[in-house]
């Protein structure tokens, strides 16, 4: 899907960011996190509220992120999209420091490691 479309379909709010692989020769870039089912707007009751989920990026043109980051630390606060570009703003839970991912790619998928997403 279009990078609008992924970020009006995905709330990744509290979302806890577990990795990020960028392969620059395959122009793929994938974030591994526990996703918050209980942030989506068609959560239930009873269905489980986190759980592991990647997202892929492909045809990436642009990735820009610290290369420090302490996964065990790090939620995600919001997404905005402008064009191509993603932007994950994300909150290092035990310093309070913020900083973004960002991303420029023409295809975005959403996926889960089980069968919850």
């Amino acid at each position: 899907m279009r990078p609008k479309e992924f970020v009006q379909n995905y709330n990744f709010h509290d979302s806890l960011l577990s990795g990020i692989d960028y392969e620059p020769d395959k122009r793929v870039l994938t974030v591994t996190l526990d996703f918050a089912f209980w942030m989506q707007k068609d959560f239930q009751d009873g269905a489980p509220e986190t759980g592991p989920c990647q997202i892929v990026c492909r045809e990436v043109s642009l990735v820009e992120f610290p290369c420090d980051i302490n996964y065990d630390q790090v939620s995600i606060l919001g997404t905005e999209c402008d064009g191509e570009k993603l932007t994950f703003v994300m909150l290092n839970d035990v310093t309070d420091e913020s900083f973004s991912l960002k991303v420029e790619t023409k295809d975005v998928s959403f996926k889960s490691l089980t069968d919850s997403c």
